[in-house]
């Protein structure tokens, strides 16, 4: 199982392996598989994209200035388009990363089974899937920071060990955008609201992935709906609760495979 081949390789702890297992939970259907094809991944990333367009167009942070360049740099080389005009927001940019790694993997630029394997370990960080046009892509700020704390803030520790960089393939850098938009709950007060699901590995290759997915959505579209903020921890679960309840929109299969939840607040 290529699934297997990833999890037992996927060097990523904390949040960062949680959006990557979301994300990868999207290609469920293929990760039995011994190996994949390029048109059966692109064909999965546009399902996944018509699913979380919505999300892809509400309202978030603008591109810091650093990924803003890199990304122009980047993308320019992969999709061999010097004029390429980047989306403003960062949400905007997961959906448009989705959308041409779908393209360039129906054009064969690059080998999907070859990308999901390679997962190496170098002193200047995180290497997931295969250079594309001689380039990677690093992580975005938004989510490089959380990553950046949990590896690098060891008292007295603070910059030695392996650097807290993720580099990226375009199929990776999809991996973690549709696992960012399946967990986006929102952009309010200056914070993403991100809620991810605590050992999603073990519901990846069963039956029960869409199920546990198609919930967390369904959670993460209720807190966007519902604006609710955790300026009050108490006070912020009795709305959400009291959200679902009135419009009843997780039933109670869903409810039993999904909790519990992390909430992040970036």
């Amino acid at each position: 199982m290529i699934g297997h081949k990833i999890l037992g390789k996927l060097p990523l702890t904390g949040m960062s392996r949680e959006l990557a297992i979301l994300g990868l939970s999207w290609l469920n259907d293929l990760l039995p598989e011994d190996s994949v094809e390029n048109e059966d991944i692109a064909y999965l990333l546009a399902n996944a994209l018509e699913t979380l367009n919505e999300k892809a167009k509400h309202p978030s942070s603008k591109l810091g200035r650093n990924d803003s360049n890199s990304y122009k740099k980047t993308l320019s080389s992969w999709l061999d388009d010097q004029a390429i005009s980047l989306p403003a927001t960062y949400c905007e940019l997961m959906g448009f990363i989705i959308n041409k790694t779908k393209d360039l993997l129906k054009n064969d630029h690059f080998n999907a089974n070859e990308s999901l394997t390679t997962l190496e370990v170098k002193s200047k960080g995180v290497f997931l899937g295969i250079a594309v046009s001689e380039e990677y892509a690093i992580l975005p700020a938004i989510l490089k920071q959380p990553e950046f704390y949990e590896k690098q803030t060891t008292y007295m520790k603070v910059t030695t060990g392996r650097k807290a960089v993720i580099r990226l393939d375009p199929l990776w850098f999809s991996i973690f955008a549709m696992g960012f938009l399946t967990a986006y709950a929102g952009y309010m007060g200056g914070s993403y609201y991100l809620i991810t699901k605590s050992g999603m590995e073990d519901y990846l290759l069963s039956e029960l992935n869409d199920v546990v997915r198609n919930g967390l959505i369904g959670l993460t579209t209720a807190n966007i709906d519902s604006e609710s903020r955790i300026d009050n921890e108490e006070l912020y679960e009795l709305k959400m609760a009291s959200w679902l309840a009135d419009k009843k929109i997780l039933n109670e299969k869903t409810m039993m495979c999904l909790y519990p939840v992390r909430l992040h607040v970036l």
